[in-house]
Order: structure tokens, then sequence, then C-alpha cells
């Protein structure tokens, strides 16, 4: 039997910049923009996710039963002075999340 794994990219406090690279046991499923997600079967048992922006990542190591629903937001998020060099020079240091839901 298997499970479903979604990951959202939705959150309203992201900051909407750069690309998301979602990676399941080492194998990349997604890259995710603001506003889309990615929906995975994946077998029942121990799995590693990781969210990169090429920025900096995270991984989180979950469980997985049969027919079990399981969803992840992914979000970039950044600092007051982040904004101010993403609104000056269109660039600046924002750091990605992954948050079970």
């Amino acid at each position: 039997m298997s499970a479903t794994l979604t990951v959202n990219r939705n959150s309203p406090q992201d900051a909407q910049q750069r690309e998301i690279l979602v990676t399941l046991d080492g194998v990349r499923i997604a890259e995710l923009v603001y506003g889309q997600s990615v929906s995975k079967e994946i077998l029942a048992g121990s799995h590693t996710l990781l969210v990169d922006n090429t920025w900096n990542r995270e991984t989180v190591t979950f469980s997985a039963n049969e027919s079990e629903k399981i969803t992840f937001v992914a979000q970039n998020r950044s600092s007051s002075f982040a904004q101010f060099l993403l609104m000056i020079f269109g660039a600046g240091p924002i750091r990605v999340s992954l948050q079970r839901q």
C-alpha cells in the first residue's frame, strides 16, 4: 500500500522569490514557484524530504503509514533587512522552511 505526500508553496508569509527545489529520498520531484504544489504517491515507511532555494536548505525525516495523506508547506522567508535588499538590488538572503501540516 502507499501514502500520498503533498508539498504546497502557498503560505501568505512566503517572500514569493526564488524557486524551491523539492527532493524526496534523494530524487528531485519538483521545482516550485509561489502558488504551486506537488503530490506524489509514496511507499509506507521512513522518508527524507529536502527543500532547497539554492541559498539554503532544510531537511525533514518523516514516516508514512499506509493510506496516510501527508502535507508539508514550503516557503521562502526574508527578514526586514532582506526585504530592503530585495527591493533595492533585486536579491538578498532568503531562508527556506518546511513545516508539516
